[in-house]
């Protein structure tokens, strides 16, 4: 398109002319400066909001949108009831009641996959708009919103935006989180994990490693009323581990938990003794296992107990002196306790007993033969 028009500039009674390309280039300028300010659309008790094409309850609904998704503000109408944004490649109208500067921590998203061989993703809701990438079957998205021409607003796995037609996405009925879009993997370690970026909702990006597929969740880990970040690095079919960032003063901090070489696994908190329990399933049916329990120093988790469930081993050294062997034995668990609340850096060791892997032979001779090693672990705690 070629626009003809000469825009006159009155400048102390001389008419200066500007050209076409000017005033473009301003119209992007002052555009782009209107909506600079991102907010989320928060729908207090609703799921979804209504995007109107005029500041009225009665004006046309351009579409409905999901709490959480981000919208760009125009802060000149933040004094009115309403408030023009900019969803995607949608302008129009959201109530003012319905935003937030922040991003609401708790919400979740309708899931959806990817049912044909492979799927466009638009810039805008029309196949006239162009094609932002190619979607694969399969493929997992979260619904941001629906617009009144039926088209899904969704956001990728990668955390590409865009919009998808509908009859060539299914809606898996689970209810997902969306910051787990915004996951990007960034490098890779030399042991074969990745290393990962997150951008927290405080504006601060977070840096772990983990396996593939990472999961972000909500959740006060250290028992001061705030929400932490809590990142799954591994998930395995009986161990799950994570690590957890907690909020301090504005800012989410690493957790350090010396002792603990692979993060924190099947964590279960217990507010009401000031501990975390790691209780990692070893194998034998959880036969073999270590629960460690942890209380926060500061910032940082510091193991107080640890039990530990192994097969027995014994060590038998060469008579020359220049060796050993050792011997496991396949027959038996040898289980410990350890107390270190008495700073001896190895630990006191606090119970001892050998089990029969034999004996093991259903739920309640498990619990009756571990319940030592329990009683130990938790002594004076609960």
């Amino acid at each position: 398109m070629v626009i003809r028009c000469i825009c006159i500039q009155i400048n102390g009674g001389k008419a200066v002319k500007k050209s076409a390309f000017f005033w473009v280039v301003m119209l992007c300028i002052m555009l782009t400066a209107a909506y600079a300010e991102t907010a989320y659309v928060d729908g207090k008790t609703a799921s979804r909001v209504h995007l109107r094409n005029a500041p009225s309850k009665q004006a046309d609904s351009i579409g409905l949108f999901y709490t959480g998704t981000e919208v760009k503000l125009d802060d000149s109408t933040l004094a009115d009831d309403w408030a023009r944004v900019q969803i995607g490649a949608v302008n129009g109208y959201i109530m003012c009641d319905y935003l937030s500067h922040e991003r609401p921590l708790e919400y979740m998203l309708p899931g959806a996959r990817v049912k044909s061989d492979t799927l466009n993703l638009r810039s805008g809701p029309s196949k006239n708009n162009d094609v932002e990438a190619v979607l694969k079957e399969q493929e997992q998205l979260c619904m941001l919103g629906q617009c009144s021409n039926d088209w899904y607003y969704v956001k990728t796995q990668n955390g590409l935006t865009g919009y998808v037609m509908p009859e060539y996405v299914t809606l898996t009925g689970e209810m997902v989180s969306d910051h787990n879009a915004d996951i990007r993997k960034i490098g890779e370690c030399y042991n074969g994990d990745f290393i990962y970026s997150w951008p927290a909702p405080n504006g601060q990006t977070l840096y772990f490693t983990a396996l593939e597929d990472p999961v972000i969740q909500y959740e006060d880990v250290n028992f001061d009323g705030h929400k932490d970040v809590v990142v799954f690095i591994i998930r395995g079919a009986s161990n799950f581990f994570t690590e957890f960032f907690v909020w301090d003063d504005g800012q989410y901090v690493y957790a350090r938990h010396p002792g603990l070489t692979q993060g924190i696994c099947n964590y279960h908190l217990y507010p009401e003794y000031g501990i975390v329990h790691s209780d990692a399933n070893n194998g034998s049916a959880g036969a073999e296992h270590e629960d460690v329990l942890l209380r926060w120093e500061g910032n940082e988790l510091r193991v107080i107990r640890r039990a530990l469930s192994e097969n027995a081993t014994e060590m038998t050294r060469f008579s020359d002196g220049g060796g050993y062997t050792i011997h496991t034995d396949l027959q038996n668990l040898r289980v410990r306790v350890w107390d270190y609340t008495k700073g001896i850096a190895e630990g006191e060791l606090i119970y001892e007993t050998f089990i029969s892997h034999q004996a093991l032979d259903s739920a309640e001779t498990y619990s009756r033969l571990f319940a030592g090693e329990q009683e130990a672990l938790w002594r004076d705690i609960k």
